[in-house]
């Protein structure tokens, strides 16, 4: 190589250490107490990242939490980069909701089970 040719960076994909697997889940991100509730699309997940669709409009405070509907956890998290409608998030600390009690982290239950419903129509 040349001293006037420079390294390409492999795709993000390739720089991962654990790669995330692609899902199609719901999720719901909360920050303000519980105050603002935003639905979002899980696209890609690891035990400490995910990638999600949620619109642009919405601007996302420093930390946050982010509730992964069908594994029925909470995570504490951080916006680590954004391109239009999708985000990439760092997870660092993490709930089961089903376990999750006292009034500090209430409010992540509440939204959780409120939205987590089933909608069935009788005939």
């Amino acid at each position: 190589m040349s001293n006037k040719e420079k390294p390409v960076a492999p795709p993000s994909a390739d720089r991962r250490a654990k790669p995330r697997k692609k899902v199609l889940f719901a999720g719901v991100v909360v920050y303000g107490e519980g105050h603002y509730a935003i639905n979002c699309r899980i696209r890609d997940l690891t035990d400490t990242s995910a990638r999600v669709m949620l619109p642009a409009s919405h601007n996302l405070p420093e930390q946050f939490y982010f509730i992964n509907m069908k594994a029925q956890t909470a995570h504490k998290a951080r916006m680590i980069w954004r391109k239009d409608d999708e985000v990439g998030l760092a997870l660092d600390a993490s709930y089961d909701l089903r376990k999750l009690s006292g009034q500090k982290l209430g409010y992540l239950v509440q939204i959780w089970s409120s939205r987590n419903t089933v909608n069935v129509t009788w005939k």
